[in-house]
């Protein structure tokens, strides 16, 4: 935000009620999980529809059933407590415009795998992804080739979901 010199309004999930005015923005960040009444979810998934961008991140997979823009399914494992893991891109895509390389190494917290039926994927784990850090075998096959970036219209908007940190 100051290094590109772009506006910003932070603002807290619980803060945003049937009142609030979603239309002056056009990118809404939700990261973590956010604990919200059905009316905050109905509000936040109409803006979306209404043209929005929601950015999301793995512990906030659960935002896009509750805000009715689909469901992103997530596998359960354990074992991973952080490795490094490469991606490949899709370099034509906006996410990813300016890379130099079609893939990216990533740092992964946590176990499990994310797929949402009709998304894009424009960065996935490569078939063979280990660099770096402790994974299991049973990790390694399973979230080989799965996605690590989704993205998916809905209405006049979309959603894009980061299987992992985004920093």
């Amino acid at each position: 935000d100051e290094r590109f010199d772009f506006d910003h309004t932070v603002i807290n999930h619980r803060d945003i009620t049937a009142s609030t005015d979603l239309s002056r923005y056009n990118v809404m960040v939700v990261t973590g999980k956010p604990t919200g009444n059905d009316k905050f979810y109905e509000k936040v998934g109409r803006w979306v529809k209404e043209g929005g961008t929601l950015i999301l991140n793995r512990g906030a997979y659960t935002f896009v059933e509750k805000a009715g823009l689909g469901k992103i399914e997530k596998s359960s494992s354990d074992g991973i407590d952080g490795v490094i893991l490469q991606t490949s891109i899709k370099k034509s895509s906006p996410l990813f415009w300016g890379c130099a390389e079609s893939t990216l190494p990533v740092y992964k917290m946590a176990a499990g795998t994310f797929s949402w039926e009709g998304a894009a994927v424009p960065a996935k784990y490569t078939d063979s992804p280990y660099v770096s850090g402790y994974c299991s075998d049973e990790n390694k096959a399973e979230i080989a080739g799965s996605a690590a970036v989704m993205t998916k219209e809905c209405g006049d908007g979309c959603v894009i979901f980061f299987a992992d940190d985004m920093n």
